[in-house]
Order: C-alpha cells, then sequence, then structure tokens
C-alpha cells in the first residue's frame, strides 16, 4: 500500500478513517478561522443595536429592521443548511471505515485509502496542525489529511508523527529575509 520509494524512512500511521474523526477534524480545521464567526456576530450586533437606537430615539417600532433581520435569518438558515449538507454527504463518503495509511519520509507526506492514492512533497505543503486527537497536514487551504491519534500505538508515538510533520513542513518553507533597518 506504500506509495513511497522503497527504502524511504517514514513514519506511518495505520487507521479507519469515522464520521466522527471528520466532524473533529473540522471543528479543528474551523478553530483556525474564528473571525468568521467574531464577524457574522458583530454585524447581527451592530444591526440590532441600530435598530434599538433609533426605537429609542423615536418612540415607535422601526419596521425598517425587517429589511436587515430577514437577510440575517436567512444567511444563518443558509450557513445550517450547508453544515447539515456536509455532514450528510460525509457519511456517504467511501473513504469512511476504509483502511487508511498516513506516511511520512524526508520526501513529503503519501496518503493512501481504498479509493485513492495521493503524495505531496514537503513544499507542495501548505500547512501542518496538530490537536487533541488529530493530525491535519493540509494539501490545500481546505484539503487536508486527518491523521486521528488512535492510529498510533503510544502518546510519544503521535507527538514524534507530529513533530516530525511540523519540522519537515517548515524546513520546507522558503526563507523570508530579515526587513532592513530603517
Amino acid at each position: 500500500m506504500s506509495p513511497l520509494p522503497d527504502g524511504a524512512p517514514l513514519l506511518r500511521a495505520d487507521y479507519q478513517l469515522t464520521l466522527a474523526d471528520f466532524k473533529a477534524a473540522r471543528k479543528l480545521h474551523a478553530a483556525q478561522k474564528p473571525w468568521t464567526h467574531v464577524w457574522l456576530a458583530l454585524s447581527i450586533l451592530l444591526v440590532v443595536a441600530s435598530n434599538a437606537w433609533s426605537f429609542s430615539l423615536s418612540g415607535q417600532i422601526p419596521f425598517d429592521i425587517l429589511y436587515y433581520l430577514i437577510p440575517i435569518g436567512c444567511l444563518l438558515f443558509f450557513v445550517g443548511l450547508v453544515r447539515f449538507q456536509v455532514n450528510r454527504n460525509a457519511a456517504k463518503m467511501k473513504m469512511f471505515n476504509a483502511a487508511s495509511q498516513t506516511q511520512l519520509s524526508d520526501e513529503g507526506v503519501a496518503n493512501a485509502y481504498s479509493v485513492t492514492r495521493n503524495f505531496w512533497g514537503w513544499a507542495d505543503v501548505v500547512g501542518v496542525k496538530s490537536g487533541p486527537a488529530h493530525i491535519l497536514l493540509y494539501a490545500s487551504a481546505t484539503t487536508f489529511v486527518i491523521a486521528p491519534r488512535r492510529a498510533f500505538e503510544s502518546e510519544a508515538d503521535f507527538e514524534r508523527f507530529a513533530e516530525f510533520a511540523r519540522t519537515h513542513w517548515q524546513a520546507s518553507r522558503p526563507a523570508v529575509p530579515p526587513i532592513a533597518a530603517l
């Protein structure tokens, strides 16, 4: 099942990916971008506060609030609908409950499961994030390989896998020249 060249030194995780892994990894991925939730909450708060201010000045219920609250309600409904569809479609994916394998070597990341095999060199990996139960290896901003903690025999193996991924990914990043003193 190894898509890496023979003899390449590697760290390997063998596991079966579950829907619970996918949901936990999606939460870990979303934790990177908390500002979307903050901006949405601030927008709603601004609309409600401006209409409350209008009500306090005029003493009448401002009916133009409906022009704001209806689109916000539709947006929230749409967000909930998208989350429902993602969960429903994820449950149908062939990658769940199939034998999966993620391998790390000096050359890059190899991921294989019953449907497909992929290999990314470290220069092609755009990020590495580890959480309490998973390691995410990003092939793009929205595509990532999930390696669950239970795939490793010990906590030390999980940490070694995560550290290997982080150090090789960081080593592949181009050096940023220092800013010249003004």
